[in-house]
């Protein structure tokens, strides 16, 4: 994947979301169709520090869980935090990708009052804490994997289900929160992807149908995502709220502080993860 070091400054897509305030944009955020430049000089000197948590401590308190895809395939996961509102965060494709990537942003989501929830896509085993799921892999698993996820969270008397995704777990989450009968609070996608896998196409007549508050993050150099993040926010239906952001990172390496290149964004993405949440799904609503 592409990562561009530049400076983290953020480019709103135009929030169009109902009860969201003024549409207008403000300083450092651009209307859909306008192109910005970013704006180096207005960047302080020292980056913002962030508030994602890192090391072996993210799982303390945590348990490990298993439970079933929708087509019977045995799958691991883990539960983090307690409370009536719980997060399903599903991982980013096959090829080196796991529950794993998650956990930062799952500890902090824990740690404001969510039950979250991440696994593994069937036939990915990386072991020990991260766990080990049975079957095969396959760019077909996340929809029935996160459908059998949302049967097991249901099943633990949750009152609200989020989904959030990376990249094909992005796409899983839209796809799933697109059907019928799917009941969930809202969805949030992180450089999810428009058309490149037949099984998730995920164009108008599938965004249009998602009456969920939505939130589309993805970089600006990360040019598929963006391109799909955009013609999401134009297809979709109130709330909504989108944001591109000057970066190339990918997914949840959005979130990895190892990754060494745009040091903001981590910080960027989870605040405007938790931002979202609050608004449209706290953790203890009635």
């Amino acid at each position: 994947m592409r990562r561009v070091g530049w400076a983290a400054a953020v480019v709103s897509l135009g929030v169009a979301a109902a009860g969201c305030g003024s549409s207008a944009p403000g300083p450092g955020r651009t209307p859909i169709g306008a192109v910005a430049s970013p704006a180096r000089s207005a960047r302080p000197a020292t980056a913002t520090p962030s508030p994602i948590p890192s090391g072996p401590d993210l799982i303390v308190g945590t348990r490990s869980v298993h439970f079933r895809s929708a087509d019977g395939v045995r799958l691991a996961g883990r539960l983090f935090g307690h409370g009536p509102t719980v997060v399903i965060l599903s991982h980013m494709g096959p090829g080196g990708n796991d529950q794993a990537e998650w956990w930062p942003m799952a500890s902090v989501l824990a740690g404001r009052g969510y039950r979250v929830l991440t696994y593994d896509y069937s036939g990915i085993c990386p072991g020990g804490a991260a766990g080990c799921s049975k079957g095969s892999t396959g760019t077909g698993a996340p929809a029935p994997n996160l459908t059998g996820a949302i049967r097991f969270v249901k099943a633990l008397g949750v009152r609200r289900v989020v989904l959030g995704g990376a990249s094909m777990g992005a796409m899983a989450s839209l796809k799933l929160a697109a059907r019928p009968g799917v009941d969930v609070a809202a969805v949030i996608s992180l450089s999810g992807l428009e058309g490149l896998f037949g099984p998730y196409a995920l164009g108008r007549n599938v965004i249009s149908r998602i009456s969920e508050p939505k939130l589309f993050l993805a970089g600006r150099y990360d040019d598929e995502a963006a391109s799909s993040a955009r013609h999401w926010m134009r297809w979709s239906k109130p709330p909504k709220r989108g944001q591109i952001l000057d970066t190339g990172l990918h997914g949840t390496d959005m979130i990895d502080l190892a990754s060494g290149a745009d040091a903001d964004i981590p910080g960027i993405v989870v605040r405007s993860v938790v931002g979202f949440l609050d608004r449209y799904a706290p953790a203890h609503a009635g």
